[in-house]
């Protein structure tokens, strides 16, 4: 008859398809707000107010994402706050611009791929 130390076994704790994915969207997110920041200072937008509301869109959905028991909930409420927020502040941004200056715009995207 196996014992209990028999049959446990060592390692195996962490996925790491899962871990690897956290870290690359979180460092992702960190040029993002690096963005923002020099984005609403060009744009003159309130530069205070869209940083701290990028990070904190950041920080919350992180630690929601660690907080959920299923990956791919925490995944997915992790993605909807940081896109949802850029945005939001895209949509802001495009607001205070000339038509020329705006961004995510189906004119913009299809510049993008011309050149």
């Amino acid at each position: 008859m196996p014992t209990a130390t028999a049959i446990t076994q060592i390692g195996g704790y962490i996925s790491l398809v899962k871990l690897i994915s956290l870290i690359v969207l979180f460092i992702a997110w960190i040029p993002l707000i690096y963005w923002v920041v020099a984005d609403a200072k060009k744009v003159h937008a309130t530069v205070a107010n869209w940083t701290t509301v990028m990070f904190l869109a950041g920080a919350v959905g992180f630690f929601v994402w660690l907080l959920i028991p299923l990956f791919i909930i925490g995944l997915c409420m992790y993605l909807l706050a940081v896109g949802s927020t850029a945005l939001l502040y895209v949509v802001h941004r495009n607001s205070l611009v000339d038509t020329y200056e705006k961004i995510l715009t189906a004119e913009h995207i299809k510049s993008l791929l011309v050149n």
